[in-house]
């Protein structure tokens, strides 16, 4: 008994897992760390946990790219050969 409300209560907790992970990364990228900045980015791009947004991916991987991060740089520059994430510099 009760076995299928356990289920459906972890299903549903694992549902908001992207949720609470993005507000985890938010939280981490916002103090300046580069990873973070990096998910967060992905997460917008996405639209994992957060709505998509491609100007705010785009903002988050310019900040992880300043730091050094390669996979953000190539990420940034495929979203503006895309035609989004803002205008190329």
């Amino acid at each position: 008994a009760g076995g299928g409300e356990a289920a459906a209560r972890v299903a549903g907790r694992r549902e908001d897992f992207p949720a609470r992970s993005f507000d985890w990364f938010l939280r981490a990228a916002e103090q300046g760390h580069s990873e973070a900045q990096h998910n967060v980015a992905v997460a917008y791009e996405q639209g994992e946990g957060v709505a998509a947004n491609n100007a705010k991916a785009a903002e988050w991987y310019a900040k992880a790219a300043e730091q050094g991060r390669p996979e953000s740089l190539c990420n940034l520059g495929n979203l503006r050969v895309q035609g989004s994430g803002g205008a190329a510099d």
